[in-house]
């Protein structure tokens, strides 16, 4: 049952700030938020309010609204008076965008001065439908009208509404993520380089960390690749080189300049629109403060599309059912039936990368793998069976500060700049995928078409952020630069939804130990609390030492 909004006025005094606390704890509730996300929420925004107290007469009235407006749950504070921002937030570019980009995953609000109201607003994510469930669910019921159909329907009747109902609605689809890629690759390449460059400019510690994730990204890839080309049994054709070779390859090269700015949108050419895209952001990086207004626009324009890419994540359930009828009807269900190829590749890969880093700082820090792998558990677990890196934002914060020990002051930038930037896990699933599509369909595998898929893949993934329906969009150019054939979507789509609940967890592992590593650089470590051995461990050793007594 959907909740009505409410919408109260109340004097700025602390009982009425303890009253719009207790209304906002019940909202949340209603939302199934857990105890822990609901304190950090209502923690922040009673500190506006006090704020707002501490600047205005207690005569002065606040008006809260909690519901949802268009299918989005957030609260609202509305203060008519002078301009007050009761939010802390940095002068600096990369402050502005480490909270724009909190403010987009529901994790900060946001202020605005408006027609002299000030307005706090925090939009909210309702937790979803364990997208499993919509799999399956989507999964039976095209599996059961495609058999159906196939058994009752007469041929000609199969074929015309093939051809009248089912065949224009793939192509719509296809359309449809053709047209919001580009865009969304575009504006999403504009402002990750923006946000990262400021960022670079005014932090050693986040040019290490971006230099870093990018080259560990790149890394795991290619490792990837190689693995999954002697795993698939592919032949690449490695020619050697010769004069034809050497000049169809630096054409090619050359072509990742385009011709005019829009055929690159509505082909959907990945390589030229990022080329685009970073153009346009150095040349907003060099201008500096005189255009914070264009980088404004962009960065709306970016969140805009993000929102398309996520009513279009909501809708994958539809299609997966609609797409698979007529992958049964026209008997083109081959990739569909190998998608555990990829599944089985990446799953060992993705762990034992995970465990790598785990090692890592296990060696480094003198840590028990076991002591690592228990304070990690429960963050992993969440991120694991919500496959949202979002959803486990809070239990990854908790996880660095109270059990490995990082200093605040780094989680505030760093884990906001890892959710852009450090996505290796999604990388190597996309390009396992990639790898697999391409033989079954026998694609030609090239050197040029690997180097193509694994830069390809790297940046895609980079830069897009972790938004529900953004990974479809990015099979969708990738396709279309590799020559894969759009038949291979509907796999994407089981494929992308199967991979986000472990490319979730690993994502969030490595970058908890990245973010150890780095701390310990910057001595914002503290190795008692990481060295410290977990509660569950310590019980376990109590009791075998207690068995072992007894049995003595």
């Amino acid at each position: 049952m959907k909740k009505a909004k409410q919408k109260t006025d109340y004097l700025l005094t602390e009982v009425n700030i303890d009253a719009i606390s207790s209304q906002i704890d019940s909202y949340l509730i209603y939302l199934h938020m857990e105890q822990i996300e609901r304190m950090r929420i209502r923690l922040s925004l009673e500190e506006a309010l006090l704020r707002w107290r501490d600047n205005f007469d207690r005569e002065t009235t606040v008006t809260v609204e909690v519901g949802s407006r268009f299918g989005t749950p957030q609260i609202t504070f509305l203060l008519k008076g002078k301009r007050c921002n009761p939010l802390v937030s940095t002068e600096e570019d990369a402050g502005d965008w480490m909270q724009m980009l909190l403010t987009d995953m529901g994790r900060a609000p946001v202020y605005v001065y408006r027609q002299g109201f000030n307005v706090v607003q925090l939009k909210l994510s309702r937790p979803n439908q364990n997208p499993a469930l919509s799999l399956l669910l989507s999964l039976a019921l095209g599996t059961l009208f495609g058999l159906l159909g196939r058994a009752l329907l007469p041929d000609a009747v199969r074929a015309d509404v093939l051809q009248t109902v089912l065949g224009p609605i793939q192509d719509m689809f296809h359309r449809i993520l053709n047209l919001v890629a580009g865009l969304v690759i575009f504006f999403s390449v504009i402002t990750a380089f923006c946000g990262v460059g400021s960022l670079s400019i005014l932090n050693s510690s986040g040019r290490r960390l971006i230099r870093r994730f990018l080259l560990i990204t790149l890394l795991i890839v290619s490792c990837g690749t190689v693995i999954g080309i002697s795993a698939l049994h592919l032949n690449p054709q490695f020619d050697l080189p010769d004069r034809e070779n050497v000049a169809g390859g630096f054409e090619m090269l050359l072509q990742v300049v385009p011709n005019d700015p829009v055929s690159p949108l509505i082909e959907c050419n990945s390589p030229q629109i990022i080329v685009m895209a970073m153009l346009v952001a150095n040349v907003l990086l060099v201008l500096g403060p005189r255009v914070d207004g264009l980088k404004e626009l962009m960065r709306q324009a970016d969140a805009a599309l993000l929102k398309v890419a996520d009513w279009i994540g909501r809708v994958i359930p539809f299609f997966i059912a609609t797409l698979l009828v007529l992958s049964i009807w026209n008997g083109s269900v081959r990739m569909l039936l190998e998608i555990w190829k990829p599944i089985l590749l990446f799953v060992p890969l993705a762990l034992l990368f995970c465990f790598a880093g785990i090692l890592r700082v296990s060696v480094s820090k003198k840590v028990r793998v076991r002591d690592l792998m228990l304070k990690i558990l429960p963050s992993f677990r969440k991120a694991f069976r919500t496959a949202s890196v979002n959803a486990s934002f809070d239990a990854n914060l908790q996880c660095c500060s109270s059990k490995l020990g990082i200093h605040s002051s780094l989680t505030e930038y760093g884990l906001p700049l890892g959710l852009l930037t450090y996505m290796p896990a999604a990388a190597l699933s996309a390009m396992l995928f990639v790898l697999s599509a391409a033989q079954v369909y026998h694609v030609p595998v090239t050197l040029t078409w690997l180097v193509t898929a694994v830069l390809l893949t790297t940046v895609l993934v980079v830069a897009s952020p972790p938004v529900a329906g953004v990974g479809l969009l990015m099979y969708a150019a990738l396709f279309t630069q590799l020559q894969i054939p759009q038949g291979a979507m509907i796999a994407a789509m089981v494929a992308d939804i199967l991979f986000g609940f472990l490319v979730s967890a690993v994502n969030q592992t490595q970058l908890q130990m990245e973010l150890t590593l780095e701390a310990d650089r910057l001595h914002m470590l503290d190795l008692q609390v990481l060295q410290r051995e977990e509660p569950r461990l310590r019980k376990r050793q109590k009791d075998t030492a207690k068995g072992d007594a007894q049995a003595r």
